[in-house]
């Protein structure tokens, strides 16, 4: 009898043609996260997550990284569904 590995799938959601967000766990107030990546899984971009100040989810983008205008407007859409 072999040991059966149990791998968690984490939703995705498609932004657009090039990203897609996976669902991270939620933040220590019990508010959603999501990695954004590129739909390749080449590459992390960034963290969508909440920013108390301005009361709204931001997008945090990760170092070196760069984004064209349809990217940013995709990522725009998803932060104002989110």
């Amino acid at each position: 009898m072999g040991m059966h590995c149990v791998r968690q799938v984490k939703p995705l959601v498609v932004i657009g043609r090039h990203l897609e967000a996976e669902t991270w766990p939620n933040d220590p107030e019990g508010r959603g996260r999501w990695g954004i990546y590129t739909r390749s899984r080449a590459q992390f971009l960034g963290i969508v997550e909440w920013y108390l100040p301005w009361k709204q989810n931001v997008f945090v983008p990760a170092t070196n990284t760069v984004y064209s205008a349809g990217c940013l407007k995709d990522l725009a859409a998803f932060l104002s569904q989110h």
